[in-house]
């Protein structure tokens, strides 16, 4: 049976109906010698399909919060064509005091990726750091979730035409670098260029 993580808030969200299914499996332990967050991000089971192959291309966006920025941010690898996907990936946040420890969230982010188009949510789960319990260095099941906006900080923007591009978004068009931050006619250059991508 998969854990239930604790909800700051009660979500309005989770009245209304959503395609978001699933469950993470995650296994977190706290280094205190070195002060080191150490998050294993294992599997996922029973995702949504969301490619008209009837798969998904998981990966997991990690965000140490609060703080949405690049030194918060970490991001498993994409495993395609399953919706039971396994990562086995370690991620690390150095350098945390225990004090600190206990007003962080760890937002965990699921994503189908998709190279031309906006990568698909699948849903996510939220763990409060204050909670020691979550850090006992055994594998634990969480639901995903809708994301609630109430509870976690707002989702990435789609921001890049690509995910190995700059924040800065530039796009080669009939020769010419343009920026697609200042140019008034970004738009056409965006469906041109298949969109997006978060």
């Amino acid at each position: 049976m998969a854990r239930q993580a604790p909800r700051k808030l009660p979500s309005k969200e989770a009245s209304k109906e959503t395609d978001i299914t699933g469950e993470i499996e995650l296994q977190m332990r706290y280094d205190e010698t070195t002060k080191d967050l150490i998050i294993n991000i294992n599997r996922a089971r029973n995702l949504a399909a969301k490619d008209i192959n009837g798969f998904s291309d998981p990966f997991v966006k990690v965000y140490l919060l609060p703080g949405r920025n690049a030194e918060n941010k970490r991001r498993t690898k994409y495993i395609p064509k399953t919706l039971n996907p396994e990562w086995n990936q370690t991620v690390i946040y150095k350098g945390i005091t225990k004090e600190q420890l206990k007003s962080k969230t760890v937002e965990f982010t699921v994503w189908d990726y998709d190279r031309f188009t906006p990568n698909d949510f699948l849903g996510e789960v939220l763990i409060d750091l204050s909670d020691a319990s979550f850090l006992d260095n055994q594998p634990h099941w969480f639901t995903l979730y809708e994301h609630d906006e109430n509870n976690s900080a707002e989702l990435p923007k789609p921001k890049t035409l690509s995910p190995l591009t700059p924040s800065k978004a530039f796009h080669t068009h009939q020769g010419k670098q343009v920026d697609l931050q200042k140019s008034r006619s970004h738009q056409s250059l965006i469906t041109a260029a298949g969109g997006w991508q978060v």
